[in-house]
């Protein structure tokens, strides 16, 4: 089938939603291999049919091809066709983080296993006939519930991670002292200790200044080594 024809046809079609799909992800329907090691010609059939339809059930389903995004619907398939690679595919969970997996045991699974059990076998949907039926319309014909959008989900998640981290960073450098500011204030006291005029009380404010001027200068070394070393040394204390 052409792609061309199938981006022409109207908004939220199979046959559109299809090829967005398609672009969205960087994939051909020509990415699939062919059946191997089933030497009956029906079963291999049966075999290549389901793989050339599987990227229909990500377009309907609006899963993307990520990790996450494949183990949700090899559940769904499974429920759905009873094909023991599907369930098998699944072992796959261990590589999800651990944020990912309790978003697949909580959300992705349940609805995969629901959904697959009561919708009509996907094996049998003649989509070459449906390219210009609404995505809508098919899916409430197969009784599939459209899951949360994984993109949706992830893109909050990140953009929330962001934000915090901005404003982590924004009151890290409202409450540090500027190194140029620690440096000046040095500066003055160095001038202060040495312009003092030689009177009776010069070596009394000389050395009850020398505390602040050693921490202050204690101070400098310790912003001047952040800044060159930071990212290579423990935070000093």
């Amino acid at each position: 089938m052409s792609l061309e024809r199938l981006r022409l046809l109207p908004e939220n079609s199979v046959g559109r939603t299809y090829a967005a799909w398609l672009d969205r992800e960087g994939v051909t329907p020509d990415t699939r291999d062919a059946v191997r090691y089933i030497d009956d010609e029906e079963e291999a059939y049966v075999m290549q049919r389901y793989r050339e339809c599987h990227d229909f059930y990500h377009a309907v389903t609006g899963l993307p091809v990520w990790v996450e995004g494949e183990l949700g619907l090899k559940a769904f398939e499974f429920a759905n066709t009873g094909l023991p690679m599907t369930g098998l595919s699944l072992a796959a969970i261990v590589r999800l983080k651990p944020l990912e997996r309790q978003r697949m045991f909580d959300i992705f699974l349940p609805w995969a296993f629901a959904n697959g059990w009561r919708s009509k076998d996907l094996i049998n949907v003649y989509w070459e006939e449906e390219l210009e039926t609404d995505c809508a319309e098919l899916r409430k014909r197969l009784n599939i519930e459209q899951p949360p959008d994984l993109r949706d989900i992830r893109k909050k998640l990140s953009d929330a991670r962001r934000a915090a981290k901005a404003a982590q960073d924004t009151a890290g450098e409202r409450n540090a002292t500027p190194p140029t500011s620690i440096v000046l204030r040095l500066i003055q006291e160095v001038v202060k200790v040495i312009v003092v005029p030689s009177t009776s009380s010069y070596h009394f404010d000389t050395f009850n200044r020398m505390p602040c001027l050693f921490l202050m200068f204690r101070q400098t070394c310790k912003h001047i080594f952040q800044l060159l070393f930071g990212n290579f040394l423990p935070q000093l204390t």
